[in-house]
């Protein structure tokens, strides 16, 4: 899985699975034929390219692609932690580096 903060869209999880294979041949021939020409064009082109093959895949990989989908919702940002309120935390999301908190205020005192 990509790294990063917010969640992926369907389309997006699917040209990840299928890009070496099915999307970026595409691109090769588009890049030929000379009309693709800048790494802006490249990229609204797989977008393109992942969308209209992503309407056209079968039930059993839209599927699997959906699967994939839901798993990324219970995934965390990394280096926090959620604490209980029946442990006696606030429910909220706690930054794992206080260390590094804690000198940055000694640094600059209100």
């Amino acid at each position: 899985m990509l790294k990063g903060t917010r969640k992926l869209s369907e389309v997006e999880i699917y040209r990840g699975l299928v890009y070496d294979e099915s999307i970026k041949p595409l691109l090769d021939a588009e890049v030929k034929n000379g009309t693709i020409n800048t790494s802006g064009e490249t990229l609204v082109a797989a977008r393109r390219f992942a969308t209209d093959l992503f309407m056209h895949e079968s039930e059993e990989r839209k599927a699997e692609v959906a699967a994939l989908y839901a798993a990324q919702s219970g995934r965390q940002k990394k280096g926090t932690k959620k604490s209980n309120i029946s442990d006696g935390g606030s429910g909220l999301e706690e930054d794992a580096d206080t260390d590094y908190l804690a000198k940055w205020v000694s640094l600059y005192p209100p």
